[in-house]
């Protein structure tokens, strides 16, 4: 098969199965990223030339960076806690979100970095989905940055399939949040939620020094390939179910657990139509085969997103989980 027509269906399929996020790309970008990609993965393969820059090997042995994180404005504020807008940089860019902390200065907290879920980039408002829930970590003690990577509210850059810009844009927010003056470096996890949640898994897999995380029907790709739709346009084209498999296990977090080093805690929904509960029991699965630390919680009749709303069942036990792995 001709080699450019083998990236292009790749790019084609991993933008059909990224929930419908808005992705720009021009045959310049493509250009561009093929002789960029070329030079980091030695093969050829036509598809890792374009994609190797998700891989997960690639993240493994990358440098990220951290930034002074900078006041805009306070969003809110009580006697117990204050949220204010911030700024801090990823990639020179400078990338949009919320801080949420404890009023009372005389002491430094816990960290929580959250990666929140995939919404339209035109719909999306600062604090969708999260804001709420940043206000009930922060009253217990808990300094919660939450990033709204690129391109999403009035953060610079854009989003690109073949390159992982909002996984850098989180692992720029941990590396930020350490710096930040009223945090414990040493005491920083994650929680995510489903498109965030497979970031925050990359990020314990890439990120030794977290302590923890908390996974919110995360999305991992990897378990299967829905022989349907765009799938079966693709292999009409000429991509093969080999190629596909190939990539997956290059991309998904699933076939790197190995990587742990921090306690993980998944919640999902039995009744989720959207990211499958398959994804965690997968998951939880692989996870206890290398011996890891990790507890799957399920819940009946639950849908996808159930967390957006703070008054959730799984608010105890996420409260335990973080006193144990980040307080003691």
């Amino acid at each position: 098969m001709n080699r450019y027509l083998a990236m292009l269906l790749l790019v084609l399929f991993i933008t059909a199965c990224g929930g419908g996020k808005d992705t720009e790309f021009n045959e310049g970008d493509f250009v561009k990223a093929y002789k960029e990609s070329s030079r980091v993965l030695d093969s050829d393969n036509p598809l890792d030339k374009l994609m190797a820059r998700t891989y997960m090997s690639y993240l493994k042995n990358k440098k990220y960076y951290g930034s002074d994180i900078k006041y805009v404005s306070t969003k809110y504020k009580d006697k117990n806690i204050i949220i204010r807008s911030i700024t801090n940089e990823s990639e020179g860019l400078t990338i949009t979100g919320l801080l949420a902390e404890p009023i009372d200065t005389s002491a430094r907290y816990p960290g929580i970095v959250i990666c929140h879920g995939y919404y339209p980039v035109e719909s999306y408002f600062q604090g969708q989905g999260t804001e709420e829930t940043m206000k009930i970590i922060a009253r217990k003690g808990y300094v919660v940055l939450m990033t709204d990577y690129r391109g999403y509210y009035k953060s610079e850059g854009k989003s690109k399939v073949e390159y992982p810009g909002e996984f850098i844009d989180c692992m720029s927010a941990i590396q930020s949040l350490r710096k930040y003056e009223r945090v414990i470096s040493e005491k920083v996890g994650v929680i995510g939620y489903s498109w965030g949640g497979g970031f925050a898994l990359r990020t314990l897999l890439v990120d030794d020094n977290l302590k923890c995380g908390v996974l919110y029907y995360p999305e991992l790709g990897g378990v299967d390939m829905p022989k349907k739709g765009n799938y079966n346009y693709l292999v009409n084209l000429g991509a093969s179910d080999e190629m596909i498999q190939d990539y997956f296990k290059k991309w998904s977090p699933l076939y790197y657990t190995a990587w742990l080093n921090a306690p993980v805690l998944i919640f999902h929904g039995k009744n989720d139509r959207t990211v499958l509960p398959e994804q965690s029991i997968t998951l939880e699965q692989m996870l206890k085969a290398n011996n890891k630390e990790v507890e799957l919680i399920m819940f009946d009749d639950l849908p996808h997103a159930f967390a957006d709303s703070p008054n959730n069942p799984s608010m105890k036990k996420l409260f335990e989980f973080l006193e144990r792995k980040l307080k003691t």
